[in-house]
């Protein structure tokens, strides 16, 4: 037998990060008969272990275990081959025949029980012995009978199995797992330091720690992605660990690619959860071995923490997990499974749970009934404690600026004293610290809450917050900031100070896809809309925000209201006093009294402009006793009351040439291959199918102007023509904001044009690609003829809307245009073959026939050219093609020509 001499080696000492703290404990366990080190891979036990050894000068021997080695005899010969060359100083090899073992294994025993000088004998990599029962008896065997002098190191992921208790009941033994492996503050700031040269401050310790619970592993990546960073920069890097490439492609390869599909399917499925129960995950997955799975992951310690009994995924792998779900499944079946577990939990009386899973759920409403549920056990303090846990936990990566809004509007009336005051005393302790995350939180939270309290203390707080979440890149903090200072920009009746904040905020909340603060913002436009008097374009709004509210269902309580107010102000009294019961029957129900004040005050100004003017008095005291908690909403309502109206709106201002300009639009639309749009070099997404049904409709009779009757009965022929030309008006109000947005809203740049009653696209500001096609193929005259020849194919990147397969009005322009494109080709190898270059002519008909396999002329021209270079056997190839899917698939017969080359090709 050939030995590997490299499984006899101790591994190469890293000086600069020792673990004193480790090795003082391990120290003082050398007199143990055996120490167990078990964590996950990345937790440095090799080079705990190895350091400590060197470090210390102790006899030792090294076996580092392979799958090769699980058989008795070779197990054996590795480990007395080690021993004795310690103990004899030679490099002999000691053979284990098979058929000695047992008497090997008692004079390996007999010499272990004669040592009297200290020796450590290191099994690394012990875990692969669960293979091998054989094999751990006879290290059983060895433990048991070896002198004092001799202590056994076991080095791998698992933990010992159950046939080590006797053992554990009768020797002197340590086990160091992964609550003892786990770097300290101290070890971590000390690892940055001689690794990349970065001088850690204690905050930022702590957020790694946080992040990564002392797993090395990610020390090295996270050194790379900080080296040349400083303070805001350094901090938003630490808070986006969960990102970084670099671990996420340690755990694929190395965790995930060593597990089988069914254990990966768990581990991924069960990511939604933050506590690893068996009873609640079979009733989610609809199976029972879920026990006997979270067993085997233990057994496997693969990123298993149990902590008072509680099991959950180590926050970092659990990160990349769901990471991985949510990629592979869509954000929107994310949050169904997470509205799932939290039925799941709320039937079984776990509130925050279930309140946890409902907000990553995003459906508030049910998050706002749980929150009710519990609030009467806790104060405020212990409540806003406990929800941002949880939530935290639920799903990674979720902002905290999505638990404020709860404890904001739903608990208005428990934050004065201990809650302001916590708060208070917090951000006054952090107001020097390094620890800039939280401070922008707790500026954050004291500002949310200080709204309805004091305008001024609120605008401070927001502004402190806002310049900390702007540089960390904490977008949903950033964009709650901002609506926040709209709003009191509007209380005050600083319109265009509030509509330059709620801009900001919707573009920041659009761009990175934060609904539920999309929402808030859209309705606090439609507000500032109307207390400008300009009612359409709070409509506008109003409607965006109510359909997203279909989804993100929270806002509804602020919209609900909002709709009631606009209709109101255009004069349709009963359809707004429907509307604000509505709203207070909503926020009623969930127990939200501050939206239960803002309600009956739209309500009380709807009935006293019906002629109500008594229940309008007593609608308007009650809204005020409902919003008591705050103030500054009761004060700014009574003005509205008293006044009768809102601020009147703002003079209107002249423009320069000049200014209108600049606010001019630049709208790009592809539509062969891939649809896109483009406005001014941002991306456009339309929310709405039916919206883009219509932008499709008229691009595809792009060439006429079309009446409204034709689109209804083209686009929304199932609905009647109430219903049908409702939802036309409002999916093509969406459509013209999404495609005449402009900076300027006092300037419109007006793409879909209405004239006459007919419909039509004003192409002065669009660039659309299939009309630049078109112009390719038609204008081919002189020596330009291939070039726009083969600007006319880069151009054709697929079919017309080929993305929408079975809209039937797309159909004839579709195949117009393909036909087109197969001219385009033959053209082209045309082209080629009269300038005898017959490889790029060659080219060019294979893709024709690619394009349209079934074409009998394009494989005849092509068969007849190959032939006529002599290329039989590509020719030969084509004629098989030819006749899979002209004769087998279509059922036409071949011509004589083509049977004839099949027939030399199959009998040469």
């Amino acid at each position: 037998m050939k030995l590997d001499e490299t499984k006899l080696l101790i591994p190469a000492f890293v000086s600069g990060i020792l673990r004193h703290r480790l090795f003082q404990i391990l120290d003082q366990s050398l007199h143990s008969s055996f120490i167990a080190v078990s964590a996950p891979e990345g937790y440095g036990k090799t080079l705990l272990i190895s350091s400590f050894l060197k470090y210390n000068n102790l006899a030792s021997i090294w076996y580092s275990l392979e799958e090769t080695d699980l058989t008795p005899d070779r197990f054996l010969t590795y480990l007395k081959t080690g021993i004795h060359r310690r103990l004899e100083n030679n490099t002999n090899n000691y053979i284990v025949p098979p058929e000695d073992l047992l008497n090997e294994t008692f004079e390996m025993a007999a010499l272990l029980a004669s040592l009297s000088e200290p020796l450590i004998i290191v099994l690394d990599h012990y875990h692969l012995t669960e293979s091998s029962a054989e094999i751990r008896v006879i290290i059983h065997k060895l433990i048991e009978t070896a002198s004092p002098y001799v202590t056994f190191f076991l080095v791998g992921s698992s933990p010992l199995q159950g046939d080590w208790a006797k053992l554990k009941s009768s020797h002197a033994y340590l086990e160091l797992t992964v609550k003892d492996l786990a770097f300290s503050k101290e070890e971590t700031g000390r690892f940055f330091q001689h690794t990349g040269k970065v001088n850690l401050l204690p905050a930022e310790i702590e957020l790694i720690i946080d992040k990564t619970e002392g797993w090395v592993a990610a020390y090295s990546f996270i050194t790379k992605d900080i080296a040349h960073k400083e303070g805001n920069e350094r901090v938003a890097s630490l808070s986006q660990i969960t990102q970084n490439s670099n671990i996420a492609s340690y755990f694929s390869n190395i965790i995930m690619a060593a597990q089988n599909t069914q254990v990966r399917d768990f581990l991924y499925h069960t990511s939604l959860f933050t506590e690893l129960d068996a009873s609640i995950i079979d009733q989610y997955m609809g199976y029972h071995g879920s026990e006997a799975m979270l067993e085997y992951l233990k057994q496997a310690n693969l990123f298993i923490v149990e902590e008072d009994g509680i099991c959950r995924y180590h926050s970092l792998f659990r990160a990349h997990l769901y990471e991985n779900l949510k990629k592979n499944t869509g954000i929107e079946i994310i949050k169904q499974k997470h509205v799932e577990i939290a039925k799941l939990y709320e039937n079984r009386f776990e509130y925050f749970n279930a309140f946890a899973h409902y907000i990553a759920g995003a459906n508030y409403l049910m998050a706002t009934r749980c929150m009710d549920r519990v609030s009467s056990r806790y104060n405020p303090l212990e409540l806003m404690a406990l929800a941002d846990g949880w939530v935290e936990k639920a799903a990674p990566g979720l902002s905290m600026a999505y638990t404020t809004i709860f404890l904001a509007r739903c608990y208005m009336e428990n934050l004065h004293g201990e809650l302001i005051g916590y708060l208070e005393t917090r951000i006054e302790q952090f107001k020097e610290s390094e620890n800039v995350p939280t401070r922008m939180l707790l500026a954050h939270r004291l500002a949310t809450f200080y709204t309805g309290l004091d305008i001024s203390k609120a605008m401070t707080l927001y502004a402190e917050s806002l310049d900390i979440s702007t540089a960390l890149s904490d977008h949903p903090i950033t964009a709650y900031n901002l609506n926040g200072l709209a709003d009191l920009y509007r209380l005050q009746g600083q319109l265009t100070e509030a509509m330059t904040f709620a801009r900001r905020s919707l573009f920041i909340a659009e761009k990175h896809n934060i609904k539920a603060i999309q929402l808030l913002v859209l309705d606090t436009m439609a507000n500032i809309y109307l207390d400008q008097g300009m009612v359409s374009e709070a409509e506008l709004y109003a409607h965006q925000a109510l359909e997203l509210s279909e989804e993100y269902d929270l806002s509804i309580l602020f919209v609900v209201s909002t709709i009631s107010r606009k209709l109101r102000l255009q004069g349709d009294l009963a359809v707004s006093i429907e509307w604000a019961n509505k709203a207070y029957r909503i926020a009623d129900a969930f127990c939200l009294h501050f939206d239960k004040g803002w309600a009956l005050f739209e309500l009380a100004q709807s009935l006293r402009e019906n002629g109500q003017s008594e229940e309008s008095e007593k609608m308007f005291a009650e809204s005020c006793k409902w919003m008591s908690a705050a103030p500054v909403y009761v004060s700014h309502f009574s003005q509205v009351w008293k006044s009768g109206s809102v601020s009147p709106p703002n003079p209107n201002q002249t423009l320069s040439d000049a200014q209108i300009i600049d606010s001019t639009i630049k709208l790009e639309i592809s539509v062969l291959g891939r649809f896109t749009i483009t406005l001014n070099g941002e991306p456009v997404n339309l929310a709405r199918s039916s919206s883009l049904r219509i932008l499709q409709y008229l691009i595809t009779f792009r060439d006429r102007k079309i009446s409204k009757d034709m689109i209804l009965e083209d686009l929304f022929s199932t609905f009647d023509i109430k219903t049908a030309s409702n939802y036309f008006h409002v999916a093509l109000s969406a459509l013209r904001r999404s495609l005449e947005h402009n900076p300027r809203e006092e300037l419109k740049t007006k793409v879909i044009q209405r004239q006459d009653g007919l419909y039509y696209l004003d192409f002065t500001h669009i660039t659309l690609d299939v009309d630049r096609y078109i112009e390719c193929i038609t204008q081919l005259n002189g020596t330009s003829q291939i070039a726009s020849l083969l600007e006319g194919e880069r151009l054709y990147a697929g079919d017309f809307f080929s993305e929408f397969p079975y809209e039937s009005f797309l159909e004839i322009e579709r195949e117009k245009l393909r036909l087109s494109y197969l001219r385009l080709l033959e053209n082209i190898a045309q082209y080629y073959q009269s300038q005898n270059q017959y490889l790029k002519c060659f080219e060019y008909y294979d893709k024709l026939i690619n394009k349209d396999p079934y074409r009998e002329e394009f494989y005849l021209e092509y068969i007849s050219l190959l032939k006529s270079y002599g290329m039989l056997s590509h020719a030969k190839h084509m004629a098989a093609k030819m006749e899979r899917f002209i004769h087998k698939e279509l059922g036409l017969d071949l011509p004589h020509t083509i049977s004839s080359l099949m027939s030399r090709h199959t009998n040469p």
